[in-house]
């Protein structure tokens, strides 16, 4: 899986870039008949099997990846500059031309595949500010800043357990980042 650092690498400034978000994507690898009998769940006295990989099992990250992975080294060698982490793809271009160009080469290839791209929330109208993995990209500025959003919510959340440190949930403490949000500053520049 790549993660935010590649992304980083994969930047120029001033690019233009592009997500493409896979619908349901887990759902797209099936299941061999033989190990389906260990998919299977019980529910008001029916029971499911899945026939396709199931979100939430650990292994599918893992095989998820592996398939994508000729895919994307198909996209690197038309020269397509993209990263993926899992379902969530980025793609970066020197021009606005150009990144339409191999967003729509990209797209054709995953849907001749059988891939389903979910057009609501994906980005495919090329852009120098972006959204992706939880940070908001700005190849302008070359900086990888948390959303508005995102720094409200931390800061409502520690507020909340400063407050009232001792009738807090553990969920609610373990939801915070400490130690990522100690590593960075609010803005990242590389």
């Amino acid at each position: 899986m790549e993660t935010i650092r590649e992304v980083a690498h994969l930047l120029r400034k001033i690019d233009y870039l592009v997500s493409i978000d896979l619908s349901d994507a887990f759902l797209h690898i099936p299941v061999h008949p033989n190990s389906r009998k260990f998919l299977r769940f019980k529910w008001k006295s029916q029971v499911y099997q899945y026939t396709t990989t199931p979100f939430g099992l650990a292994s599918v990250l893992y095989l998820f990846t592996k398939i994508c992975q000729p895919i994307l080294e198909w996209a690197r060698t038309q020269g397509i500059r993209v990263s993926a982490y899992l379902d969530d793809w980025i793609l970066a271009a020197e021009s606005k031309k150009l990144a339409l160009q191999h967003t729509n080469m990209l797209v054709q290839q995953l849907q001749q595949l059988g891939w389903v791209v979910n057009t609501k929330k994906s980005v495919l109208s090329p852009t120098r500010k972006l959204e992706h993995l939880g940070f908001c990209l700005d190849t302008t500025t070359m900086t990888a800043s948390l959303p508005a959003k995102k720094i409200r919510d931390l800061r409502r959340s520690i507020k909340q357990i400063i407050s009232k440190p001792h009738s807090q949930t553990p969920r609610l403490i373990h939801s915070l980042p400490i130690t990522f949000l100690l590593q960075i500053s609010q803005v990242q520049t590389w």
